[in-house]
């Protein structure tokens, strides 16, 4: 049976900066951390990220003596919980597990959010790196991207979906993945 090894890498990096993080913390106040951490966690309970927050807090907790309280303030894409955590005291006692979407997608969907990534926010640690994958079912013949294009011509009806505006529709498209502009096939 598979055991779970590409954890191995993430969790020594993720003791080795928290190891890092609590000797400066320590050195900077050593009386830190006073009162419960919030961790906000700006989706909903049982994703993947919410999982992952979990796991940390609890580290925290027991490294630092001092309960880590995960708060899931879900909405907007992740942009709610981010303008509660950009909105907090600067204190130390606000942490907000961001990702690629609060931090980089949404300010770059949304030109008006309530939170500025870049100005709110300071890096902490990277605790992850999330691939994304495409998949087909099992039954499809193709097993690339290029077979799954070959399979379907080039002005074969298919339902799209864009980031940004979802415009679920039926449409002849070619047979090729572009984003802005650049063919990738």
């Amino acid at each position: 049976m598979k055991t779970l090894t590409w954890m191995t890498p993430a969790l020594l990096a993720l003791t080795a900066s928290f190891t890092v993080s609590l000797s400066t913390a320590q050195t900077a106040a050593p009386n830190y951390p006073q009162k419960p951490i919030r961790m906000i966690v700006p989706f909903t309970p049982g994703g993947s990220t919410d999982i992952l927050a979990r796991s940390i807090g609890q580290e925290l907790s027991k490294a630092w003596g001092q309960s880590v309280i995960i708060e899931n303030i879900a909405g907007a894409g992740g942009s709610i919980g981010a303008d509660k955590a950009a909105k907090s005291p600067a204190d130390g006692y606000t942490l907000l597990m961001g990702h690629i979407g609060t931090l980089a997608v949404n300010p770059s969907l949304y030109p008006k959010l309530p939170y500025n990534p870049v100005k709110d926010f300071a890096p902490v640690a990277w605790v992850a790196r999330v691939p994304n994958v495409l998949v087909v079912n099992p039954n499809v013949p193709a097993k690339n991207v290029q077979g799954r294009a070959r399979r379907h011509g080039p002005s074969e009806e298919r339902s799209i979906a864009r980031i940004g505006r979802v415009q679920p529709q039926t449409t002849r498209c070619p047979a090729r993945l572009a984003h802005r502009g650049r063919s990738w096939l």
